[in-house]
């Protein structure tokens, strides 16, 4: 019963370092209750058990906002949005549980290591598991730039493994004496440990002295803080279709400066569907001799079904409008339902549940990279900035000078911490890649993020106006080994884990004879 009631209280922990950014410290040792619990349990419910407890401790606490998402997004009273909420927690909570029955499996019956199996089995199912919401340890190391500074060599995946790589250390470290091999593997792990941290203050202190000789680009943000709702509403008392508050706004930061405005991705404006509104916009930026980046939806009918597409529009300083990026990577469940088009017979079933509050969004086919004159941007919408591999891939063809730029609504999570979550995790594909962000939401709160992971300027969150930062940018930013292999580090954990397993299934004699040395070293038996 201590155990479990351990682990439940790791997993909370845990969970809290994804909540409060100061907490950055946590996620270097939540874990090691788990590990230590496993490596003294040989069952495999029991590993099942302790890895669901964590994993419900975690989600409980890392994901309370899906209560009041649901409530907002369909409607739904306390009562069923908490009941839909235990579902979400449950599913998600597997993810450690299985990540755990794995581990398990490995180090009882193949006697592999736990300093190899447990970073990258946790570090494979993190970033593996079907998630709405995948839990990226690197997105709780904002306020610690020192760790995250390799994640340009090999990415947040690599982050997480040496986090857990830590959680090991600790865990198996209060088993002394080690035998001699034991020792061995703990001067390789502290090697690794050193390796990252060393690289981290070189990397920092390089791109912090670079960064003061970087122009910069006055930037005006619009949050209008506007209240989620899925119909499209008219404009409040005094504006309209043609002449939106958030042009208000914007009139009003060009007067202070701004040489680029952006709007967050937020309520439907009739661009990209009605040629009034399109001319109407296109006047107005003309007038303002100021570039203008914003979101809107462009409505499509096929037969009996009509779907979206989420653009990002560019419009420069003549008016003219320079491309729509439309949002390739959607959310399941929420932009579209999962393996309809392959198994139609699914359509009913996801519809009667989830058709109350899913949008048909059709993605978008190509990236988009837009000229501001004086620098490149490449927009992102929402949570397409948290796929790191996609959006390194997508920034192997980008022009110099490029500005990351991402749009974003998190309303509909109401007062929670979420919007936090998504910012801290989204700026890690600045460090990845070495280029400056603006990630701006509807809601607050947003950001200038530098390429070291730094937080640069911020807004403060579900406050209404408009905001000038400064972006610092550099035809030298970019171009960094993660950005030209993103698949490097998740492949090799891929298939080194592969490699385990068929280990572990085909020599059992020998994983047996491990077994016995292992247990005699974990307990302390000589």
């Amino acid at each position: 019963m201590y155990g479990y009631l351990l682990v439940s209280v790791s997993g909370m922990l845990l969970g809290s370092g994804f909540v409060f950014a100061g907490l950055f410290w946590v996620p270097w040792c939540a874990l090691a209750p788990l590990i230590w619990q496993l490596n003294r349990s040989d069952n495999s419910w029991q590993q099942y058990v302790m890895g669901l407890l964590f994993g419900l401790g975690f989600v409980i606490v890392a994901g309370h906002w899906i209560t009041p998402f649901v409530h907002l997004l369909k409607g739904l009273g306390a009562v069923p949005s908490f009941f839909v909420g235990c579902v979400f927690w449950l599913y998600s909570a597997q993810l450690f549980a299985l990540a755990s029955l794995a581990c398990g499996w490995l180090r009882w019956r193949g006697g592999l290591p736990g300093l190899l199996i447990y970073p990258l089995v946790f570090g494979v199912f993190i970033h593996e598991f079907p998630m709405l919401f995948s839990p990226y340890l690197g997105g709780t190391q904002i306020a610690f730039p020192l760790a995250l500074q390799a994640t340009d060599l090999l990415g947040e995946q690599a982050l997480a493994a040496v986090m857990v790589l830590c959680n090991t250390v600790l865990a198996q470290s209060v088993s002394w004496p080690q035998p001699p091999l034991q020792r061995g593997r703990y001067v390789v792990a502290g090697l690794i440990l050193v390796a990252w941290f060393g690289y981290g203050f070189y990397a920092l202190s390089l791109w912090q002295q670079r960064m003061p000789t970087w122009p910069s680009v006055r930037v005006g943000l619009v949050q209008p803080n506007e209240l989620p709702d899925r119909r499209y509403l008219p404009p409040p008392s005094g504006y309209s279709r043609t002449y939106p508050a958030a042009l208000a706004l914007t009139d009003s930061l060009v007067d202070q400066g701004a040489q680029w405005v952006l709007w967050p991705e937020a309520r439907y404006k009739g661009y990209l569907d009605q040629a009034a509104i399109r001319r109407a916009f296109q006047q107005h930026v003309r007038r303002l001799s100021v570039p203008l980046l914003f979101q809107d939806m462009r409505q499509h009918t096929s037969g009996p079904i009509a779907a979206m597409q989420n653009g990002a529009v560019l419009l420069d300083q003549q008016g003219a409008e320079v491309g729509v990026h439309y949002k390739m990577l959607r959310v399941a469940f929420g932009e579209y339902l999962p393996l309809v088009d392959q198994l139609p017979v699914l359509e009913p079933i996801w519809s009667a549940f989830f058709g109350g509050f899913t949008d048909r969004i059709m993605p978008g086919q190509e990236a988009g990279f837009f000229d501001l004159g004086f620098a490149n941007v490449a927009p992102l919408i929402c949570f397409e900035v948290m796929f790191g591999e996609e959006v390194a891939k997508r920034l192997q063809y980008r022009p110099t000078n490029t500005i990351l730029a991402v749009l974003s609504s998190n309303g509909w999570f109401g007062r929670s911490r979420e919007p936090f979550q998504h910012l801290y995790g989204g700026a890690l594909r600045a460090v990845e890649n070495r280029l400056p962000m603006v990630h701006i939401m509807n809601n607050g709160p947003s950001a200038v993020i530098a390429p070291t992971g730094e937080i640069l300027s911020l807004t403060p969150a579900q406050q209404a106006g408009g905001y000038l930062v400064n972006i610092p940018h550099s035809s030298a930013a970019g171009n960094t080994v993660y950005t030209r292999y993103p698949w490097l580090f998740s492949s090799i954990c891929r298939w080194s884990l592969l490699l385990c397993a068929l280990w572990a299934w085909c020599s059992p004699l020998l994983g047996a004879a491990d077994q016995i040395r292992w247990i005699n070293s974990s307990r302390g038996k000589r």
